[in-house]
């Protein structure tokens, strides 16, 4: 990796005191750079700066996870957007407006069970390791899903993923 201290020193800050709560330039998650600290395996620390950012990442800021979902919880159901999708049977409206809501909960749950979202990958194997979730939680994001991706059965899915929000 190659950053100077004081660039990832800000980067962090701004993560852990809630400066920065979504994803930016459409793909980045700050709290992803937290969450490589933590998992990164070091093979080689010359100041023990790497080792030392671990140990401060270590203990999840409860104002941090507060921020956050307090952010996301309020963009978990655009029920607009939702709603014209499932009353015109748009498939790829719907799936759009689904992206954004999936990207807010994922983000809402993390943040629940002090956790740093990283990224999209293996999310599921995340949340079957969380204690705080709905029950059967996987199963019922990929039932959102698949229902979502026919006209006929958008209303079943918008049904499905309300019933998981509210839990």
């Amino acid at each position: 990796m190659y950053f100077t201290t004081s660039e990832v020193d800000n980067d962090i800050e701004s993560v852990l005191n809630g400066s920065r709560l979504d994803k930016e330039d459409g793909y980045f998650y700050p709290t992803g750079r937290c969450a490589t600290f933590l998992t990164i395996y070091i093979l080689y620390d010359k100041n023990g700066y790497i080792s030392t950012m671990k140990e401060k990442l270590s203990l999840y800021p409860l104002q941090l996870s507060a921020k956050l979902m307090m952010y996301h919880i309020d963009k978990i159901n655009d029920k607009e957007d939702f709603g014209r999708a499932v009353s015109r049977g748009d498939v790829l409206f719907y799936h759009s407006t689904l992206e954004s809501a999936l990207d807010h909960f994922l983000q809402a749950i993390f943040a629940f069970n002090q956790c740093f979202f990283p990224s999209r990958k293996r999310t599921a194997q995340f949340i079957e390791s969380f204690k705080h979730k709905p029950k059967n939680c996987t199963e019922r994001l990929l039932k959102v899903v698949e229902l979502g991706s026919q006209p006929g059965t958008l209303s079943q899915s918008y049904e499905e993923w309300v019933v998981l929000c509210d839990e």
